[in-house]
């Protein structure tokens, strides 16, 4: 898995992620997050995201701008993600947290089609998000 991560710092382009922020940072990944954030920010890769709406993801969106991050929530419940899934350049990584397992998809038309159907679920994302964040929710995030 740490291997399809450092692949993703590699990208010209942005990344497209749909994940479980509380999954993929779980305890594989927990010590190595910070210093693959550090790289991405360094490497000024941005990513634009759709996560399950927990803590963790709404930490996430918090740090979002300085992270070079967009993230957008959606509700754990009724769009649960087992797995998560980068868009960038030719490739599209599908990675499995709980099962510790993952691979690299590298095929144009798979990841522009990929590419295509995310952005789609990225702009009625944004509309979702309105719907479920709390007043404290997003007092947080203005803080």
């Amino acid at each position: 898995i740490i291997r399809i991560m450092e692949d993703t710092l590699k990208s010209s382009t942005e990344l497209l992620c749909w994940a479980d922020a509380t999954l993929a940072t779980g305890t594989l990944l927990k010590d190595y997050y910070p210093s693959y954030i550090k790289t991405k920010v360094k490497r000024k890769i941005w990513l634009r995201g759709i996560f399950s709406y927990d803590k963790a993801a709404l930490k996430y969106k918090k740090d979002g701008e300085k992270q070079l991050r967009e993230v957008y929530l959606i509700p754990k419940e009724k769009y649960p993600f087992k797995n998560e899934i980068n868009i960038y350049d030719n490739k599209v990584a599908i990675v499995s947290h709980q099962d510790q397992i993952g691979v690299i998809i590298e095929n144009k038309n798979i990841a522009d089609t990929q590419r295509a159907i995310f952005n789609f679920a990225f702009e009625y994302a944004k509309i979702v998000e309105q719907q479920i964040l709390s007043e404290d929710d997003k007092k947080f995030l203005k803080n």
